[in-house]
């Protein structure tokens, strides 16, 4: 929350034509609610920078820029594919691992749900002495942030390690000329089997 308020502060002391897409006060920003998962945020041709939730700055120029809400949508929440339970670094005789525990690909980026383990013996063998579950946003997010809400792992029969991470993915571009956030709920889960 300290974190939010001072991100509020940054942006709103920035330079005239810079506006903060987390404004709590709607009526001070002249933020529509256009329907229950888009704001609309300004005008291109008013403002020239934005200001994400994260405090990072883009210019409005920079955004991906869009025909229409339809068309935005459909680049925004289209998932290509999704993949899932793949140890990303298989040397056998390593005792610390990462695995990709499930993965949503959208048109030029992907949000994953990673697991990183330790197992007692080489090989994956032994039994598994820690785990740490994290998120990852990666591609061509200019415009696009990652909100993870809530992680969680655990073991499960001593081999397995279940992890789902929930958040949201708030996605800033232009839509026939006007700024606007979208923010699309996600939810990644799934097992690995680390002990063999």
């Amino acid at each position: 929350m300290k974190k939010k308020i001072i991100s509020t502060i940054l942006c709103i002391s920035l330079l005239s034509g810079t506006v903060p897409i987390f404004a709590s006060n709607s009526s001070d920003y002249n933020i529509t609610v256009f329907d229950s998962d888009m704001t609309i945020i300004g005008n291109e041709k008013d403002v020239k920078e934005v200001c994400l939730e994260s405090g990072k700055k883009v210019a409005t120029s920079d955004l991906l820029h869009f025909d229409s809400v339809e068309e935005m949508r459909a680049y925004a929440s289209t998932i290509i594919n999704r993949d899932s339970s793949k140890v990303l670094n298989p040397q056998i005789m390593a005792t610390d691992k990462v695995a990709l525990v499930d993965r949503l690909h959208y048109s030029a980026y992907s949000i994953g749900l990673y697991v990183s383990y330790g197992t007692s013996k080489n090989g994956n063998r032994g039994h598994i002495t820690y785990q740490y579950p994290f998120t990852q946003l990666s591609g061509v997010t200019i415009g696009v942030e990652w909100q993870e809400n809530n992680i969680f792992s655990q073991i499960r029969g001593g081999k397995d390690i279940y992890a789902q991470a929930n958040g949201t993915l708030n996605i800033t571009s232009v839509v026939g000329g006007n700024i606007t956030l979208e923010k699309i709920p996600v939810h990644l889960s799934g097992s690995i089997m680390a002990v063999r």
